[in-house]
């Protein structure tokens, strides 16, 4: 039996800076996150481009099985039935205590029709578009395991800038949002 999906819209300050923010808890089962898991474990590491605390690994969803399980629990959650996850996950793992990843905006990614033509004929019929190419909209975070100190992702509304006042650097840090991990939050 399924237990109900909890949503929480991210409620700050200033709600424009995050459209359509959510967190999603209890929207996956014990079976799926222990299977993501398991993959995540066989995957080789990538070697670092430049320096960092995380590890990458990336996962190719061939079955679109975690993409199905991921859409249904987000369309369970929201309402929202036309939106749709890339075949193709980047994993991240901390590997030592006090490691972060500096400030920073998700750029947009591009899947190309050879390699998505799922998602392209979606998108086509959704949105009337030709274009052989379907731009990424949302950043999407699926923790995997529980963090009982730390760990939290800072969502922030604009990179900071070196000229910025402390006054902006306030109003900055108030308008800001952390999600605590949790195993299965989304």
């Amino acid at each position: 039996e399924e237990e109900d999906i909890v949503l929480r819209p991210i409620s700050i300050t200033r709600p424009k800076e995050y459209p359509g923010t959510i967190v999603i808890d209890r929207g996956f089962s014990e079976t799926f996150l222990n299977r993501l898991l398991n993959y995540y474990k066989t995957l080789p590491s990538c070697p670092p481009g430049k320096v960092s605390c995380t590890t990458r690994r990336y996962l190719y969803d061939f079955d679109e099985s975690i993409c199905n399980t991921i859409q249904n629990v987000f369309s369970r959650a929201s309402g929202d039935s036309s939106s749709f996850a890339f075949r193709k996950f980047r994993v991240l793992s901390y590997e030592h205590v006090d490691g972060f990843v500096p400030p920073h905006v998700d750029l947009s990614r591009t899947y190309y029709e050879i390699f998505e033509r799922k998602i392209i004929e979606h998108q086509r019929s959704n949105t009337g578009t030709n274009r052989d190419e379907v731009r990424s909209t949302h950043t999407l975070i699926l923790y995997l395991t529980d963090c009982e100190k730390g760990g939290e992702t800072r969502l922030i509304h604009r990179l900071p800038r070196p000229d910025d006042s402390e006054d902006q650097q306030e109003r900055d840090l108030k308008s800001s949002h952390d999600v605590k991990p949790r195993r299965g939050r989304l």
